[in-house]
């Protein structure tokens, strides 16, 4: 085995173990779906590095591929970015209605709550 192919063994070694420890790290600040989703963006990330180190051109079904995984990522985005800002305006307008307003911990104690 050559130099060169050890380096590339040990260096996809290190970045396999970088993965998998930030999709821990990750998982414990965020959601399981949009971790997931974000982790569809190695695809076309795999094939961009395999355009800059190994000079291979993807063809057009390649091509079709990461277009199809950018935009159903963009899609989940969106979508996860639209629930979000539909709750937190609702939510921003029951407290603006009173209805959100916290009880103190006696009050809530003696209601058996």
């Amino acid at each position: 085995m050559s130099a060169r192919t050890a380096g590339y063994v040990i260096g996809l070694g290190l970045c396999d173990t970088f993965s998998s420890l930030s999709v821990k790290l990750v998982l414990g600040q965020e959601k399981a779906g949009v971790t997931a989703a974000l982790m569809t963006l190695v695809i076309p990330f795999t094939i961009l590095l395999d355009a800059v180190f190994q000079s291979h051109v993807p063809n057009l079904l390649e091509a079709a591929g990461v277009a199809l995984v950018l935009l159903g990522t963009a899609a989940v985005g969106a979508r996860t970015w639209w629930k979000h800002r539909q709750d937190s305006r609702r939510t921003w307008l029951l407290e603006r209605m009173n209805f959100l307003t916290s009880q103190p911990d006696d009050v809530k104690q003696t209601a058996g709550l």
